[in-house]
């Protein structure tokens, strides 16, 4: 582990800091088989349950509603799944709405969200040393393996619209580090994703999580390794997030944050828009920071806002 003080220089490996925050990143040379379990098409849409499998332990179903009526459907890729309060009614709706399609999967299915390192993932590589951050990550990557796949073999008239990834609170940290790591994704969405996610670790206002305070309370999140105080201050000193973003340039970057939701760090989030902007010089329209008032649901608006927004690339 990285032992440096926090005066660290900004210009640090971040392959090593994300290691640091995030724990070993997964393998991803295993191939990736797909095969529709069930298809059905309404007067709409299309709906369609495609079962993904990696390895001989790991498998899991990736949903994908399209609509009907466009060519090119830029399909947005969501790993809460786990969430019916996330995947509602009105959200598919309202990505419909854009001309967009959202595929969808249960991140829980590979490493449960239980206060443990646990699930499938850590029982096809026992030995891994990482966070369900990472591993939500990589079912991420491995989800847009399996989409290629279906475009490839049913859709190839589609091959060219975009691929982009949005994610909810801790599953849009999982989806930023996703895209910072896989530059398939022509845009990534994050919603209310704070520390460790949107929020800029430089920036701690009253009621904001801290760093500290998300290991405490999610320690099986993050690398197993965080668990010293130096290696808390040389993420924040480095701003650990801010140079991971940063990567994902001149792709599209959008973070959507309620101004209510004061525990992620809505400061912080502007903040991080703001000190991005140099990494986006010319390229100023993909990136984008929407705030709203109100709490930490995502809402049919925020929905609408994603969808708008990859609907662009």
């Amino acid at each position: 582990m990285n032992e440096l003080p926090p005066t660290l220089s900004q210009a640090a490996d971040l392959d090593g800091q994300l290691l640091a925050l995030f724990g070993q990143a997964l393998p991803s040379d295993l191939p990736v088989q797909v095969e529709c379990m069930h298809q059905l098409q309404q007067a709409d849409r299309e709906l369609a349950l495609w079962q993904v499998r990696v390895g001989k332990l790991l498998n899991w179903t990736l949903t994908l509603v399209s609509p009907l009526s466009r060519d090119q459907v830029p399909i947005l890729l969501s790993g809460d799944g786990c969430w019916p309060q996330v995947i509602h009614g009105e959200g598919i709706q309202a990505v419909l709405n854009e001309g967009c399609a959202l595929a969808w999967f249960n991140r829980t299915e590979l490493a449960f969200d239980n206060g443990q390192r646990k699930g499938p993932i850590w029982a096809q590589w026992p030995s891994l040393s990482t966070g369900c951050i990472s591993a939500w990550a990589w079912g991420y990557q491995r989800s847009l393996d399996a989409l290629v796949q279906i475009r490839q073999a049913h859709r190839p008239d589609q091959i060219q619209a975009a691929l982009g990834l949005v994610g909810h609170s801790r599953g849009g940290k999982a989806a930023l580090l996703a895209a910072a790591t896989d530059q398939r994704a022509a845009a990534v969405i994050s919603h209310n994703s704070g520390t460790a996610g949107a929020a800029s670790l430089a920036v701690q206002r009253q009621g904001a999580e801290s760093l500290t305070e998300l290991i405490k309370s999610f320690p099986h999140w993050l690398s197993p390794e965080l668990n010293t105080t130096v290696h808390i201050q040389n993420i924040v000193a480095l701003d650990t997030p801010r140079q991971m973003l940063a990567t994902i340039a001149p792709r599209g970057l959008c973070l959507l944050q309620a101004k209510d939701d004061l525990w992620a760090n809505p400061e912080g989030t502007e903040c991080m828009h703001q000190m991005l902007k140099a990494s986006w010089a010319g390229h100023e329209a993909n990136l984008k920071w929407v705030e709203r008032p109100g709490g930490h649901a995502m809402t049919p608006a925020d929905w609408q806002q994603a969808a708008k927004f990859l609907a662009g690339f």
